[in-house]
């Protein structure tokens, strides 16, 4: 992962083109998709720093800045996705608290968990996960409790 961010020419895996390409989206999703995984082990200590993130990844603070321009990206909206990514992982279970969710995905508080994922997914965590459960009873056949 740590190379894919650092080298601009590197090969991607799985056979994506190089980082270089601002026009290309598989580059442009290999860095996100490269960036968002570094994040994600950092959400639960709170909003992860971009020195930090670019130290971690190999790049400075200005070319990691520039990296995700050349993506149409900010580092704001990367770690804003990687916490809602993993609070949707999170909430479909359904013995996660939802103040736990919070924390995990680097939130201060459930209320402004609560306020962001309503801005991101149109609905409450809560109703996220209700949809979730029920899609996952339809698919494996079992009646809702």
């Amino acid at each position: 992962g740590r190379d894919i961010l650092a080298r601009p020419g590197a090969p991607a895996a799985e056979g994506a083109s190089n980082l270089s390409g601002a026009g290309d989206d598989t580059a442009t999703w290999s860095f996100s998709a490269a960036l968002l995984a570094a994040i994600r082990p950092y959400l639960a200590d709170g909003y992860p720093d971009l020195r930090l993130m670019a130290e971690v990844v190999g790049l400075s603070g200005r070319t990691l800045q520039r990296r995700l321009h050349q993506c149409g990206r900010t580092y704001s909206d990367v770690v804003q996705e990687a916490r809602f990514d993993l609070a949707r992982e999170l909430l479909v279970d359904p013995s996660a608290r939802i103040i736990d969710v919070a924390i995990a995905a680097g939130y201060e508080s459930p209320q402004h968990f609560s306020r962001a994922f309503r801005q991101l997914a149109g609905v409450s965590p809560t109703a996220y996960r209700r949809s979730a459960a029920a899609i996952d009873h339809k698919s494996s056949g079992e009646p809702l409790q």
